[in-house]
């Protein structure tokens, strides 16, 4: 059992169990030890879990105040698609306390009615029907429906209702940052067409990263893993991102208008952006860790020999801003290396000029401030109406 609350609580996989070297430690400190598997570490877990559902729920029950949800989806690797459900609330000691009370499976359409059912089944499982105050989640608009159809599933005297509805601050301003790549699109996409945050700033499949680019010198089409990141981005999270805004692309206008201003981005402007992106993010997997380097360290960077070009993930906030941020840090070293690349694997393509690398620091003083604001929501030291600790 010890080994499974290892297991559990410091979230190591089950094969952990099955490390040569962890095994000859225990037989260092025992050589008749019995190291069980990682099947009956799995079965140990479960046990453990069917034990302390009585406790949790002694604990939920003697609570005096409300309690808080949070919800975010969650799909494992082997693709289970689960509803992660963490309960907030403060102690009587005065200390705000946040734990995982339930991973419910969700093996059908993720529609509004169906998380209700889900949600609703979980709180009368732990009896806390009538204690959940709030709800929060992310802005999806399943998740409106959900709270439509869990007010209609709960007892007339749960004190759960519409107006307790949470929408998660951090997506918003995430929304906001979308709603500012989106003036560098050539035009607003369909809103049935997903459009992932960097598709501004993507070459499209078979295109050169630049348009001057010689044959024998770096393609896009050779970042597999870029492409691939493409192919992986969720088209139902994609949708309704790109419905919201286009919500807050209308608000925007009609602000604007009212107050006679007007936000541009002239052709020239957008293709400088898009170039100068394009032109950074192949750079990530063409430059390699060991020449970064040894060309920072020459120019005497500080932590020289940690520094490292950041990949852009499509489904992580402030993916851009860590992108932009790192290139500029390491704009002498990486156009060093530009300059000296040659023969067929050359990136001297890639090179950003100066008012490439001007539009970028541009770009990072604008969207600098939504990071800052992004972490600080996403705290789980104190309680924020506006936090979901899911996306911490």
């Amino acid at each position: 059992m010890k080994l499974a609350l290892w297991v559990a609580v410091r979230n190591r996989p089950h094969l952990a169990v099955t490390d040569e070297e962890l095994v000859e430690t225990f037989r260092t400190l025992q050589p008749n030890v019995h190291v069980p598997s990682n099947d009956t570490i799995g079965r140990d877990i479960k046990l453990i879990l069917e034990l302390s559902i009585p406790a949790v729920k002694d604990f939920l029950r003697n609570h005096v105040g409300v309690l808080h949800a949070m919800l975010d989806g969650w799909t494992s690797p082997n693709v289970l698609s689960m509803v992660g459900l963490i309960i907030q609330l403060v102690d009587d000691e005065n200390e705000l306390k946040s734990f995982l009370l339930d991973m419910i499976p969700l093996n059908v359409a993720h529609t509004g009615f169906n998380l209700a059912k889900a949600l609703a089944a979980t709180f009368k499982e732990y009896d806390i029907e009538k204690r959940v105050l709030s709800i929060v989640g992310d802005n999806a608009s399943n998740n409106g429906t959900m709270m439509e159809n869990l007010v209609e599933i709960l007892p007339s005297s749960a004190q759960l209702n519409l107006a307790t509805r949470i929408g998660c601050t951090a997506h918003m301003l995430n929304l906001v940052v979308k709603a500012c790549f989106r003036l560098y699109s050539a035009a607003h996409p369909s809103d049935d067409v997903p459009q992932s945050v960097l598709s501004p700033f993507t070459a499209p499949k078979g295109s050169k990263s630049h348009p001057d680019e010689d044959e024998d010198e770096f393609d896009a089409e050779d970042d597999a893993e870029l492409l691939q990141a493409q192919e992986d981005v969720d088209e139902a999270v994609e949708q309704s991102d790109a419905a919201q805004v286009a919500e807050i692309e209308s608000e925007m206008d009609e602000l604007l208008n009212a107050r006679d201003l007007d936000i541009f981005v002239d052709d020239d402007e957008r293709k400088l952006a898009q170039d100068a992106f394009r032109k950074m993010c192949p750079q990530i997997t063409c430059v390699l860790d060991a020449d970064l380097v040894e060309i920072a360290v020459s120019l005497k960077f500080d932590n020289a020999e940690k520094k490292r070009m950041i990949r852009a993930v499509l489904t992580r906030w402030n993916t851009i801003t860590d992108v932009i941020t790192r290139g500029l840090e390491l704009q002498p070293a990486l156009d060093r290396l530009c300059l000296t690349s040659t023969g067929r694997a050359s990136i001297r393509s890639l090179l950003l000029s100066n008012e490439e690398w001007q539009v970028m620091s541009q770009l990072r003083d604008v969207l600098q401030p939504f990071k800052v604001a992004t972490e600080r929501l996403s705290t789980n030291k104190y309680p924020d109406a506006g936090c979901n600790p899911c996306h911490s």
